[in-house]
């Protein structure tokens, strides 16, 4: 299904509140490996799986839970306890293969989490342990990987209304997602307006807002609406109401 762009945008109250995380679940796309030999046997090439599990705080910070990398001739590889930010995050584990430990370092912008960096080093000595940015030891893999946002969505609200004579219904999902390769977030509707079809649409929102209800009112015999949501805080708000029609009646 298509779907439109509302770009109205949202006053929110700055807050000081400590904020609580939510995850976000990215799958590996157009994945692959370029390996370094370092052990006979060992096959770290070619096209991979894997997904990358994150919390989120909001817009701009963020930490790697989990990484999992399917490698199509070798055992695959859990990676946890992440550390870093800004971009650059580090962990190393004690069950690389043959090795010892290995170092695994991930490129992750959080603001466009749409494409990630991920490339395995041997730990020779504690020393290296203190310098991620400059790993010591050989390099064993090197990762580029597109990612999909497959965190699932639930249902914040659904709704049906009376527009031109024709009953619509309107679901409006919790999670904001991003479009367009941009770091912009949009609250996202799944309609279907009897006699026009079904197709999804966005309205602007901002990141670590929370989808809990859709508003419905008149206003000067207008019919309008709007999205009640929770902020990173979980304090409650609402966007400003925007025409009925421009949801329901626009099928680009």
């Amino acid at each position: 299904m298509k779907g439109s762009i509302f770009t109205s945008f949202i006053a929110l109250m700055v807050l000081s509140c400590f904020s609580a995380a939510s995850i976000e679940t990215y799958q590996f796309q157009n994945a692959g490996s370029y390996a370094f030999p370092l052990y006979p046997g060992l096959n770290l090439e070619g096209s991979v799986n894997g997904k990358v599990v994150i919390d989120r705080t909001d817009q701009y910070t963020i930490k790697i839970n989990r990484i999992e990398i399917e490698f199509p001739n070798a055992n695959n590889l859990v990676l946890t306890q992440f550390k870093g930010s800004d971009r650059s995050y580090h962990t190393v584990s004690q069950r690389g293969w043959v090795f010892k430990k290995i170092m695994v370092t991930a490129e992750l912008d959080p603001q466009m989490p749409n494409h990630i960096f991920i490339r395995g080093f041997v730990v020779e000595n504690d020393n290296q342990l203190n310098a991620p940015d400059a790993p010591e030891g050989q390099m064993l893999f090197d990762i580029a990987s597109d990612l999909e946002n497959v965190t699932p969505n639930p249902l914040a609200d659904s709704v049906s209304t009376m527009v031109d004579g024709k009953r619509a219904y309107i679901k409006l999902y919790q999670n904001p997602i991003m479009l367009n390769q941009t770091p912009d977030h949009y609250f996202v509707f799944d309609v279907n307006h009897l006699g026009h079809g079904s197709y999804r649409n966005y309205l602007r929102a901002l990141g670590g807002a929370t989808a809990v209800a859709l508003v419905l009112k008149d206003i000067d015999g207008e019919p309008v609406y709007a999205v009640r949501f929770k902020d990173v805080n979980g304090y409650e708000s609402e966007t400003s109401f925007e025409r009925l029609d421009t949801l329901v009646k626009n099928n680009p």
